[in-house]
């Protein structure tokens, strides 16, 4: 019995040897889903229609907060953990709207962003683009506040206020050399 068994596991070996090498004619890298942002929004639309079809309903649509929530989530099963969330959502949503919550993604965390609601994450998004549109700014004017306020069509004494606001001096910008301004 035990020769067998060795010969049976020697055999299916061997057959999936030959497999991967009739496979392996050409080796593809595909980037993990948490490196690839872009694929999330149509992977997304794609499941949620396919299900709705599958299972004769309305394809529901995804709300804002749920969204950042699939955008946020690091999707370490990829592909298949997505399609498989998705699914349980479509079969689960009432009204064809499905939030966040409805994703129920593993350890039942809703992203920070998401967290305190729409206001604040709004909040947040202003902030990031406000320093890093005077960041830029300032890089390109060279630290020279009174020309970086006129592009930004902003008064000098307002411009400076949002520089104090994200802690941000002219002087950190003026060892660097001006870039195109375009």
């Amino acid at each position: 019995m035990e020769c067998h068994v060795a010969s049976t596991q020697v055999r299916s070996r061997t057959r999936f040897g030959d497999l991967f090498h009739r496979l392996n004619v050409l080796r593809l890298f595909i980037p993990p889903l948490r490196d690839r942002h872009a694929d999330h929004a149509l992977l997304v639309r794609t499941f949620l229609r396919d299900f709705a079809r599958r299972y004769k309903r309305g394809t529901p649509t995804l709300t804002d907060d749920a969204y950042l929530a699939v955008e946020q989530y690091d999707w370490p099963g990829n592909v298949r953990e997505m399609q498989a969330v998705l699914e349980r959502a479509v079969l689960l949503a009432r009204g064809g709207i499905i939030t966040a919550a409805d994703l129920e993604l593993p350890c039942g965390e809703v992203p920070d962003q998401v967290a305190g609601g729409m206001k604040r994450a709004k909040a947040r998004a202003i902030q990031r683009f406000e320093r890093g549109y005077l960041q830029e700014l300032l890089s390109r004017c060279a630290g020279n506040i009174s020309l970086a306020a006129r592009i930004a069509c902003k008064e000098r004494r307002s411009f400076q206020r949002l520089l104090r606001k994200h802690n941000l001096r002219g002087a950190e910008f003026r060892a660097l050399p001006p870039t195109a301004i375009g």
